[in-house]
């Protein structure tokens, strides 16, 4: 017997060029010598670079193409650290047989790049040691590169105080001049090509630590991704590793508890002047002189650095704990809010593309250290007000899906800062609450289940244990525990629950029924139909008394009573309970909503069990599409349709089509729920039928096996599915030829389906007709005709007498009578 899956609805409250000497999978660049008569005062070549192939081809193709001879600038832009001086020095060298004049300048602002031509003049030797005049020097250096017929390059290095306008006086003409800043690449379109200079690559991530020779390890792939594979971060750990000599285990356990203190005995690498801790605060610095610029870093600081939405910025208007501070009334004014993000896109602190900002996450880590802890605590408590006021997650709505979905990394964001600072608040129980919830309906159980815990222990932190709120997260990490396997547990929860929602709310509130049919549900999966149906039972009359009729709780109760009377043989009852379902969830719902598929499987599930398998298949498949679409491949409810249709294929005698629905399930499951699930035992015990009908008896025995001890330990050995495993792996131990032990499983089966659905239930006689065709084998044809004869009774009662079950009973009686006789 094939182990079915009924989806029960469970309610919670609820994304023409210079040559460089240097091929694509080159590791070290090979520099070629300075022409004789060269002038320059490049420092040597960095023996540690690596990568930036694309961006070094692009530079000397930019100076070299013929469609672009007006090209003589170039501007590399990009945040502090990510290595534009390293890139530009790396061009210089690579191309330095090409000038006859190489020459860095030092552009922080204009008394040092005067007093840097100054040098360069008197190098040239067009200016004298005793002049002074900055103006004259200037214009002097300046005319002499202009006319010159030598071919040189000018390297204007950390022009990042300098706008373009500042610049343009103190640039020459005739020649090839590269431009590093932090100032963002539009400011230097008008002067030629700019290029946009990024973090590394994971491949140039590797190239590097492979560079400095760093022991080969795991933890080198999980530092870049923490430093964000920034290439100064990435330098100065790989210094303090090297002079230490930490492994990298130890330096990321570091760099992830004391970053602090780890940062302050870390160096500046020689050929860069800053640190980490240190290289934005020119950036920081210039936020401050524009209103509410430095205040939407702030707040961008708790948020998950990619893909912060504009439109979540600006409702920072409805947050309350913003009313004294600058930045709601800037986000109110769209010129206002254009300058503010103008002052920190300048120095490369974040990015704006298509209605988004992106933010690097060691310029947060580095923000975040200068705000001090009661400063970053209150503009967590902003985010957590922020995302509680803008989340709005219905799972019963489709449309409120996508948009919320962006807000998930920024909900998991907060939550963790909430923790680190002790921000107890309402909205963040909240917050923890609902991003569980929607972690849980996308199938990823233990993810969810550390938010629910927070929502948890923070509303009875908050509010007592006696709150509906506190009530809320017990219910909800009750069905998220039932989902994981932890029933007794679970129990516990739910029946907590129900006692406050009765207190507080009383004993006819939709909440102390949404518990009591999740109570039902715990009861059905332990074996307890009886208890089960009161429940629910209750749970609908409540609902009824209180909710319009296609109200989706209502709803969910009416499936959940569908499944029950399904199990307990009540077919005709089952069947009208899950056909009105079905035209309330397309109504109301949508005829794609994952709930739509709920019903539709427990129908087909029902057909099927009525031997009517062509009406079965297509509601099926319409069931797997609408998951497979709405919730993914890797779905638990995905892997649910996925075992059924192998169900009703094996069924129909499609064996190898079987087979791979089972084994698709089978592995989504073990990959989501683990091997210990009682739906993984689901498919182990499916594919193990399969092999069996295949005739594969020692390959089925273990599936049957592995299968029973999850129910067993799981559920316990006397719960009605637990029967199911008993029964199959009988069958097989009879087929193999061990009649004695396959005896014992039979009559342990019987007399669980007698206890729990007594002596008129379909699968009671399942578990009889066994019985019956053993003692047959064993020849004990007098004791097999009296239980067939039982099984046939029931059939016949229950199942009808065409059914094919019943068919088979009697048939089988024919056979046995037969025998007696003779």
């Amino acid at each position: 017997m094939s182990d079915e899956t009924n989806d029960k609805i469970t309610v919670g409250n609820i994304t023409n060029s210079q040559n460089i000497a240097i091929g694509r999978n080159a590791k070290v660049i090979v520099y070629p010598e300075y022409r004789p008569e060269a002038v320059y005062n490049l420092p040597p070549p960095n023996p540690h670079f690596v990568g930036r192939i694309a961006q070094l081809e692009a530079i000397a193709t930019n100076f070299a193409s013929p469609a672009n001879p007006q090209v003589v600038m170039q501007a590399i832009a990009g945040l502090g650290g990510v290595g534009k001086t390293q890139l530009a020095l790396a061009y210089a060298h690579t191309c330095r047989d090409q000038y006859d004049m190489l020459w860095l300048l030092r552009a922080s602002d204009t008394p040092t790049l005067d007093n840097e031509l100054r040098l360069l003049g008197v190098t040239l030797k067009i200016v004298t040691e005793e002049e002074t005049e900055a103006e004259a020097i200037r214009a002097k250096v300046l005319s002499h590169l202009s006319s010159s017929k030598k071919r040189w390059l000018l390297l204007y290095d950390n022009v990042d105080e300098l706008t373009p306008r500042e610049l343009r006086p103190y640039l020459p003409g005739g020649g090839h001049v590269l431009i590093t800043s932090r100032r963002a690449a539009a400011h230097w379109k008008k002067f030629g090509q700019t290029l946009a200079l990024d973090t590394f690559s994971a491949v140039e991530a590797t190239a590097f630590w492979q560079e400095r020779k760093l022991p080969d390890a795991p933890e080198l792939e999980e530092l870049a991704d923490e430093l964000g594979f920034l290439p100064l971060a990435m330098e100065q750990a790989a210094a303090f590793m090297q002079m230490q000599q930490l492994p990298a285990t130890e330096y990321l356990s570091w760099f992830r508890e004391a970053r602090d203190s780890l940062w302050a005995e870390e160096d500046a690498p020689t050929d860069y002047p800053k640190t980490v801790a240190t290289t934005w605060q020119i950036g920081f610095d210039h936020a401050k002189k524009r209103k509410g610029a430095a205040e939407l870093l702030n707040l961008c600081c708790f948020l998950d650095p990619d893909g912060i939405p504009l439109d979540l910025i600006k409702r920072v208007t409805d947050v309350e704990t913003l009313q004294t501070m600058p930045l709601r009334e800037v986000v109110a004014d769209e010129r206002q809010l254009r300058l503010a993000l103008t002052a920190l896109r300048d120095y490369s602190l974040l990015q704006v593309e298509d209605g988004t900002l992106t933010l690097h996450r060691l310029v947060q880590t580095v923000a975040r250290d200068r705000m001090g802890s009661k400063r970053a605590r209150a503009w967590v408590e902003v985010a957590v007000d922020l995302l509680a006021n803008v989340y709005f997650y219905d799972h019963y709505d489709i449309d409120t899906w996508e948009t919320n979905a962006k807000l998930i990394p920024h909900l998991t964001t907060i939550t963790d800062f909430a923790v680190k600072f002790n921000c107890e608040t309402p909205n963040s129980a909240y917050l923890n609450n609902v991003t569980g919830y929607y972690i849980e309906i996308r199938g990823n159980y233990a993810a969810a289940l550390p938010f629910y815990k927070n929502a948890l222990n923070l509303r009875e932190k908050l509010f007592g244990q006696n709150h509906p709120d506190t009530a809320t997260s017990l219910n909800n990490l009750g069905l998220l525990l039932q989902n994981m396997g932890n029933l007794a547990i679970a129990q516990s929860y739910f029946e907590r629950a129900i006692i406050i929602y009765e207190k507080t709310l009383g004993t006819n509130h939709h909440d102390t029924a949404i518990s009591l049919n999740n109570l039902g549900l715990l009861m059905q999966t332990m074996g307890e139909l009886t208890t089960a149906q009161q429940h629910f039972e209750r749970a609908r009359t409540i609902c009824e008394k209180t909710l319009e009729y296609d109200d989706p709780i209502i709803i969910s109760i009416l499936n959940n009573l569908g499944t029950l009377l399904h199990e307990t043989g009540e077919l005709s009852a089952a069947r009208s309970h899950f056909e009105r379902v079905i035209k309330i969830c397309e109504k109301t719902l949508g005829p794609s909503h994952p709930n739509t598929a709920t019903s539709l499987n427990n129908l087909g599930l029902l057909l099927q069990d009525l031997s009517e398998f062509k009406a079965a298949h297509p509601l099926f498949e319409r069931a797997l599409s609408i998951r497979e679409k709405v919730l993914g491949t890797n779905h638990p409810d995905t892997a649910t349709s996925l075992n059924n249709l192998g169900l009703l294929l094996q069924a129909m005698g499609e064996l190898s089509a079987a087979y791979q629905f089972y084994k698709r399930a089978f592995e989504i499951r073990k990959r989501v729920l683990g091997s210990n699930h009682l739906d993984t035992a689901n498919s182990l015990n499916n594919l193990g039928f399969l092999l069996q009908a295949k005739g594969n008896l020692t390959d089925a025995q273990p599936y049957f096996e592995r299968s029973l001890a999850v129910y067993e330990k799981t559920i316990g050995p006397d719960n009605p599915r637990t029967a199911t495993p008993l029964l199959n792996l009988g069958v097989l131990l009879q087929d193999i030829g061990d009649l004695s032990t396959a005896q014992s499983y039979f009559e342990r089966a019987v007399a669980i389906y007698k206890k729990h659905y007594g002596l008129n239930h379909p699968d009671t006689a399942h578990s009889i007709s066994n019985l019956a065709i053993l003692t047959y084998h064993k020849r004990e044809y007098t004791k097999s005709a009296r239980l067939m004869r039982q099984a046939l009774a029931i059939r016949e009662k229950r199942l009808g007498p065409d059914h094919p079950d019943t068919v088979g009973s009697r048939e089988s009686l024919v056979v046995i009578e037969a025998k007696i006789a003779s």
